[in-house]
């Protein structure tokens, strides 16, 4: 069972370290027409970035990325009207730039759902619980149920970022963990051995 939980830790960590950010900064060479960014080398490929983002409702294509920036070029719209202060989406959620830094990020629905929450460990042991953590402070509602669909618990989260799952009452199994937020919900696995 060891073997079991150290694969599904390393897969988890694994889609965490694949999940896509915003670069953090503008590189110098950045233009009202040719924005350049810089990405870290170590955590990403330039195929990981997409061919084509939107900034302010232009359209920019991707023309280079060498590991280091990632350049691209106005295709259809306006250029930009500062080149240090605009918010660029880039397809996984959009990126604020103040004064050529990032200040923000707000991921797309699907991406918030791919990896942002996360339940851990999982498989879990039946003394000692799991963790649901969100990513970012949330409120609503986690809900747990059996693999057959009956609710067997229902909590409220308010303000917070992680939330613990009770198993020691639970029999080995398969449940369902869902999280309502707002007019969002998702539902992820949780296994008890």
């Amino acid at each position: 069972m060891n073997k079991i939980v150290t694969f599904v830790i390393a897969l988890l960590l694994a889609s965490y370290a694949f999940s896509q950010t915003c670069p953090g900064t503008l590189a110098n060479q950045t233009t009202a027409s040719e924005p350049f960014f810089k990405i870290d080398q170590g955590n990403t490929n330039c195929s990981d970035w997409p061919m084509t983002i939107t900034i302010d409702g232009s359209v920019f294509e991707q023309t280079s990325c060498n590991g280091a920036n990632l350049e691209y070029v106005l295709v259809s719209g306006p250029p930009l009207a500062d080149p240090n202060n605009f918010v660029a989406d880039f397809g996984f959620g959009e990126c604020t730039y103040v004064n050529g830094t990032l200040s923000g990020q707000t991921l797309s629905t699907n991406e918030l759902e791919t990896t942002e929450i996360k339940i851990y460990p999982n498989p879990s042991e039946k003394r000692n619980g799991s963790v649901l953590s969100f990513g970012k402070k949330v409120s609503g509602t986690v809900s747990i149920y059996t693999i057959n669909g009956l609710r067997i618990a229902k909590h409220a989260v308010h303000n917070v970022n992680t939330f613990h799952i009770e198993t020691v009452s639970l029999k080995q199994g398969i449940y369902m963990v869902s999280v309502q937020v707002e007019d969002q919900k998702l539902t992820k696995k949780l296994v008890v051995y």
